[in-house]
């Protein structure tokens, strides 16, 4: 009996994890499906005072977003979509250590002077690119857009957008089963740190079906 009751437990707990994995009901549960470290979009480094997360944006997460800040028409999201799956985009932040109590703004971290301070600027804003690639099967890959968002001082973090678009017309950037995001950090002086992503996991993300789009 005992066996006959574990059974159904087994098979009830499949059914319905497996309902839901299909599809994305909602913007909330799009965005905890992302944040999710299981489903493999989210890698985090502690360096040294310093926490380093490389995230993956989908191309239907980067087509919704622009989707709903321009309040286009539904057709124009298919038209979208297949901008951003022509490329890979990842979220590099930067910020103090949160497992401590405190941390200061990443932006002061080791700065000595004005100098320091300006370098740090510079190198964020213009010259991330020189520091960071993706690895596709031993062959680095530099990122063909950057941009440091903007906080107006109000995080001790800083997010920048990587855009990586394939030079040749081998498509080893959408084929490639791993890409290894690099980030030379001769900025904070973390070292070398490797942040290695899945295709499965980076091609996983379920329909969005709160989208009219989809329905």
């Amino acid at each position: 009996m005992k066996f006959v009751n574990l059974y159904f437990v087994l098979i009830s707990m499949f059914f319905f994890a497996g309902c839901g994995q299909g599809h994305i009901d909602s913007e909330k549960d799009l965005y905890a499906w992302m944040n999710n470290e299981d489903n493999g979009l989210v890698k985090t480094k502690y360096i040294n005072g310093i926490k380093l997360t490389v995230k993956y944006l989908p191309p239907a997460y980067l087509a919704y977003k622009e989707w709903v800040t321009t309040e286009m028409e539904n057709s124009h999201y298919q038209e979208l979509l297949k901008i951003y799956e022509n490329s890979r985009t990842f979220l590099l932040t930067i910020g103090p250590d949160d497992r401590k109590v405190e941390g200061a703004d990443v932006m002061f971290y080791n700065v000595l002077n004005e100098k320091d301070y300006k370098q740090r600027v510079q190198d964020l804003n213009f010259d991330i690119g020189k520091y960071i690639s993706l690895n596709i099967k031993d062959q680095p890959m530099a990122p063909r857009l950057h941009t440091l968002e903007n906080t107006y001082g109000l995080g001790k973090h800083r997010n920048i957008y990587l855009v990586f678009a394939d030079d040749g017309a081998d498509g080893s950037l959408l084929t490639a089963e791993k890409l290894d995001f690099k980030f030379s950090d001769e900025i904070f002086l973390t070292g070398i740190s490797h942040f290695v992503f899945n295709k499965q996991d980076l091609d996983g993300l379920p329909e969005l079906k709160f989208l009219a789009v989809n329905e």
